[in-house]
């Protein structure tokens, strides 16, 4: 996304916008694969997280909740096991 695009975006820019800019590809197959492997943190999303004003610490509260979910997960899996 070029800067000229978004400086376009009609006022009252920026407040209301939150854009996140990048890429990815996969080739067919290859990401429902890695969520089988559990190699993607998957959490529900929320209105309040989507439309938060204060993203400062955003990222870490997420990994921290994506890890929280994991460490869950993994001792009722090794719980069932025993």
């Amino acid at each position: 996304m070029h800067r000229a695009i978004v400086e376009r975006l009609p006022p009252p820019y920026p407040l209301p916008y939150r854009l996140y800019s990048g890429f990815a590809g996969w080739m067919p197959g290859q990401l429902q694969r890695e969520l089988e492997l559990d190699g993607w943190h998957v959490l529900p999303a929320s209105e309040a997280l989507v439309f938060r004003h204060d993203t400062s610490d955003m990222w870490r509260e997420l990994v921290d909740r994506a890890a929280a979910k994991r460490t869950r997960s993994e001792n009722v899996t090794d719980v069932a096991v025993r």
